[in-house]
């Protein structure tokens, strides 16, 4: 999992203001637990298991039923009937539970939407913490999410225009190594430091140059 301690949090912090050292360009870092609640996705799933428990114990009504009676004295399907139902409820409240464990989550939410949802958060904090309102247009975002295990770079128009979109895999995929090999945030600053010197090519840095955007990693 992709985590930061407070004395790595520095690291990185202090890494993207040497990275912008020399450079126009806007550096943000943000480090997401996930990037949406997959409610729906997890209920469906207990919902799913609920059910072929329940017409598993149908089909085997009979032999439930006689163990009921002999357990419980009683003559009732009522009550084969009724426990049932109540074991479907019990037995979709426990794997709705069991699904907000990450491990089951990335296993049961589709690939492409869990890369559709990535995208939509990563171009949400894009907006939120105004990373698309630099000057000259020359924010990059470096977004992590952990559930997901995706990494994303976007970056803004002004730059985007010079370095498009799959510019930024290498450093993508150091990232994700990084990650892989507990060793996130060495290559997280290395990455930055990187993004910074690439940066500095197109979009030196101007004499009236001001920090625009917070240096700090935002986790969310």
């Amino acid at each position: 999992m992709a985590k930061l301690s407070k004395k790595e949090k520095d690291i990185i912090a202090q890494a993207v203001t040497k990275a912008e050292k020399n450079t126009s360009g806007e550096i943000a870092v943000v480090v997401a637990k996930q990037s949406c609640d997959y409610a729906i996705y997890e209920l469906t799933f207990a919902v799913i298991i609920g059910l072929l428990a329940m017409i598993l114990a149908l089909l085997n009504f009979s032999h439930l039923d006689t163990f009921i009676k002999n357990m419980f004295w009683s003559n009732s399907q009522i009550l084969t009937t009724s426990i049932i139902g109540l074991g479907t409820f019990v037995i979709i409240i426990i794997f709705y539970f069991l699904a907000n464990i990450s491990v089951v989550d990335r296993l049961i939410i589709p690939k492409s939407v869990k890369e559709e949802k990535v995208k939509e958060k990563a171009e949400l904090s894009f907006m939120e913490y105004g990373i698309s309102n630099t000057r000259d247009r020359t924010g990059v975002l470096i977004f992590i999410s952990n559930l997901e295990k995706r990494v994303l770079i976007i970056a803004d128009k002004g730059i985007a225009e010079v370095y498009p979109h799959s510019s930024w895999q290498k450093q993508v995929d150091r990232i994700i190594t990084g990650i892989k090999s507990n060793k996130f945030a060495s290559e997280l600053e290395k990455v930055i430091i990187e993004v910074g010197t690439v940066l500095s090519q197109n979009f030196p840095i101007k004499e009236d140059n001001t920090n625009e955007l917070p240096n700090h990693v935002r986790e969310i």
